[in-house]
């Protein structure tokens, strides 16, 4: 197994690598990519050699399954020790007994407002930041990298809930904010926060997706 680990998501390893005890967030409006990208982390991780744990309140296993399998995951290869796959419901608990049995290298968790178990309050920023801060010390007492989700707004470009977020954001060591402008050609756009020291810097990825590459990357300060 390699001491490298990569996204899976083009252009976004030469700013962003996961590592263990971090916490990533991936935030979108509705139908922009979240689970997506997840997946794509996901399978780059189970390719490498990683153990991946995925909770999901959002997709049936069946289906999550079966979109790793487009992302080169076997299907054959399933059940497997490095790789585990559950459903659950909204307001269940997170299964930490099942997670430090499993004991993943990668854990991902779809979405952070249902892993909080506040239903009705998903888009509260407070109830998202104590559910974010609760990750981040999972992450580190079980060393291990977590992915999670939220949803933004319904606008094309998420950067407006920047400020909501904010609170999220600093508990989180890397965020990637997934778009679609109305522009033609239509790019698919990814903003990525990184929190160090206390400061956020931000990169953006514009995506070809038909092409897997990066065509521009612009740092804003």
């Amino acid at each position: 197994m390699s001491n490298e680990w990569t996204t899976g998501i083009p252009g976004l390893d030469t700013y962003a690598k996961p590592e263990a005890m971090s916490l990533w967030l991936i935030a979108s409006p509705p139908g922009m990519g979240k689970t997506a990208r997840t997946l794509d982390m996901a399978a780059a991780a189970y390719r490498e050699g990683r153990r991946v744990m995925i909770l999901s309140y959002e997709m049936a296993a069946l289906h999550l399954l079966t979109r790793l399998g487009a992302r080169g995951v076997a299907l054959e290869d399933v059940p497997r020790p490095r790789l585990a796959i559950r459903s659950l419901a909204r307001g269940t608990p997170l299964p930490e007994a099942d997670i430090t049995t499993f004991a993943p290298d990668l854990l991902i968790v779809d979405t952070l407002s249902a892993a909080c178990q506040q239903v009705g309050v998903s888009y509260l920023p407070s109830v998202v930041a104590d559910a974010a801060q609760m990750l981040a010390g999972m992450a580190l007492d079980r060393n291990c990298c977590i992915v999670t989700t939220a949803q933004t707004g319904r606008s094309m470009d998420p950067r407006g809930d920047t400020q909501r977020l904010l609170p999220t954001y600093e508990k989180v060591d890397v965020a990637l904010l997934c778009h679609c402008p109305y522009e033609t050609p239509r790019p698919y756009i990814i903003d990525v926060v990184k929190n160090g020291r206390g400061q956020l810097g931000r990169i953006t990825l514009r995506l070809v997706p038909s092409e897997a590459r990066a065509v521009e990357e612009v740092l804003v300060a």
